[in-house]
């Protein structure tokens, strides 16, 4: 029974790469997207993965070229797009994005006279060399078997090729082939990959839909985007390691009533480094770093909470062994607004309290003048005064 995986996403980006295909995507619209608060600019498919061998598959990570766009409602041309990086996507064997990067690598078309061996294809892509000696050449592509109109099978496969080259004409013969699981047709672009293990990894374009298969042809895992609209150009599998340069990135922000009564929320990420295993915490209070708490890596961004109100903070990296890989820069914690209206109404309130406590104070001050000026009048002149004419 399949075993369903929920993918997070982790991540690297290199390039921006972005395709129209008439189905543009409202910007704003992300029910189907990941999206990041170190990363805005992100926008990333959501992957489904379910896995009947997680143990068997091959290890490596897929490489993803998504095939879509994305428009800006602002813009009315239809050429321009949101400058965000969508792809391609570079996601671990369980699904988790570990990055976006570019990728490329095209061919020389050419055109081969070939008589098959009990079988046939048609609207064929990513045909590509196994490996070949005086005699013999074994190739690798994806039979679509249809276009938009025709077809030549009832469903797309990868198949393995021996091309026997001394024949004339070449005589073309199949080692191995594989069905698309579901039975469905590739339309349009696709490829097959044979990995280092000897495993298949076919990918059926629509949908994101791909395939691992083992030595024997049985299917190990199946993956597909959350959302029809998307589709894949390619998909490959390959080790790869991440040791970006650049320092990992993180966010923070207080949340509560009140200072006194606040919860600091932090985000992290690094784009592109497939080995931390670990975020450790800190406030930073001048020259000294307090330690709040640490974190095991959760996808392309984890998050962390810690009790407290902290100004400044800063997170660590560390991989399986505990090695340190790297820090980010000392992040200044956003503080709500609502905290300075209320400190601006609290101390309002209190310079309020003293001018009422105050105002009686100062009645009772100025009449005590008063009547002691009167006093002294009256001692001065006890039976009243006589009015002094000043001309």
């Amino acid at each position: 029974m399949a075993e369903p995986a929920w993918p997070c996403v982790l991540l690297a980006i290199i390039t921006l790469s972005t395709f129209s295909t008439g189905q543009d995507m409202p910007f704003g619209y992300s029910d189907d997207l990941s999206n990041f608060i170190t990363h805005p600019e992100f926008k990333v498919p959501l992957l489904n993965v379910s896995t009947q061998d997680k143990q068997g598959l091959a290890p490596g990570y897929w490489f993803m070229t998504p095939y879509h766009g994305l428009q800006s409602p602002l813009i009315a041309s239809p050429f321009y797009y949101q400058p965000c990086q969508v792809g391609p996507a570079i996601y671990d064997s369980v699904g988790v994005l570990e990055s976006l990067a570019g990728l490329s690598g095209d061919s020389e078309a050419s055109t081969l006279i070939l008589s098959l061996t009990g079988f046939n294809f048609s609207k064929q892509h990513d045909a590509r060399f196994v490996r070949s000696n005086k005699t013999h050449t074994i190739i690798s592509f994806l039979n679509n078997a249809a276009g938009n109109g025709d077809q030549s099978a009832s469903y797309s496969s990868g198949l393995i090729v021996s091309l026997d080259t001394a024949a004339s004409p070449m005589t073309a013969s199949i080692l191995a082939k594989y069905d698309r699981p579901d039975k469905g047709l590739t339309r349009q672009r696709g490829n097959v990959q044979i990995l280092n293990n000897g495993h298949i990894l076919g990918n059926w374009s629509g949908g994101g839909y791909f395939t691992e298969f083992d030595t024997h042809g049985e299917v190990l895992m199946e993956a597909k985007f959350a959302s029809e609209r998307f589709s894949s150009y390619r998909v490959y599998k390959h080790t790869f390691t991440g040791s970006p340069t650049y320092p990992p990135r993180l966010r923070a922000f207080s949340y509560g009533t009140e200072e006194s009564k606040a919860t600091t929320v932090f985000y992290v990420s690094w784009n592109g480094a497939t080995e931390v295993r670990l975020w450790r915490f800190y406030s930073k209070e001048k020259e000294t770093e307090i330690p709040l708490g640490e974190m095991r890596r959760t996808g392309f961004e984890t998050q962390f909470m810690a009790e407290g109100f902290y100004k400044k903070v800063v997170v660590e990296a560390f991989d399986a062994n505990g090695t340190s890989l790297g820090r980010s820069e000392v992040e200044q914690v956003v503080r709500p607004q609502n905290w300075e209206t209320a400190a601006f109404a609290q101390n309002f309130a209190q310079a309020s309290m003293t001018v009422l406590w105050l105002a009686p104070a100062a009645i009772v001050v100025v009449f005590m003048v008063g009547v002691g000026f009167g006093s002294r009048l009256l001692r001065r002149h006890p039976k009243g005064y006589k009015k002094t004419n000043l001309t």
